[in-house]
């Protein structure tokens, strides 16, 4: 299966997100987009990607930046 990578970075200093809350929070940002856009083809691209962000894993956590930075597969 191929896969893209979305990075996501916290400027904010001491933020404890779990790997499992942000995809949580990752895909009800895309789905409350979805909902709320009145473009059908970018809501349905976002609907689409807040599933797969529901099936999707945490790949990599890196910090070098001063924030967590996320690679999602």
């Amino acid at each position: 299966m191929k896969c893209k990578s979305i990075r996501i970075d916290f400027p904010v200093k001491r933020l404890s997100v779990s790997n499992e809350q942000l995809l949580d929070i990752l895909s009800w940002a895309l789905a409350a987009h979805a909902a709320e856009t009145s473009n059908e083809g970018e809501a349905r691209a976002a609907a689409v990607m807040a599933a797969s962000a529901c099936h999707a894993r945490v790949d990599e956590y890196d910090d070098r930046d001063g924030g967590p930075v996320f690679y999602i597969p």
